[in-house]
């Protein structure tokens, strides 16, 4: 299977966690800095309860991508409130 970021981008607008995490793996050793993906690769990660990997991918992402800090903080925010975390998710 060819993996693609039309596949993954795919999988994740049809909410097809399992499958970005498969495919977001493979794309991400290969594109380690494929903003989008890490985005969605995150997400999907939390909503599978994977909830450490999806900090570690996010605090990386916010490390390394400074201009996008906003959206991954708001990210971070959302995985602490699907964790049921509701004061840190405030922070």
């Amino acid at each position: 299977m060819e993996v693609t970021r039309d596949a993954i981008r795919s999988a994740s607008l049809h909410g097809d966690s399992a499958t970005v995490v498969f495919l977001a793996g493979r794309w991400l050793r290969d594109h380690p800095d494929d903003f989008d993906v890490i985005y969605d690769y995150a997400k999907m990660l939390y909503k599978l309860m994977r909830y450490e990997e999806a900090i570690r991918v996010l605090l990386d992402a916010i490390e390394r991508f400074s201009d996008s800090r906003w959206g991954l903080y708001n990210q971070m925010g959302r995985l602490h409130d699907f964790r049921g975390d509701y004061p840190i998710a405030e922070l």
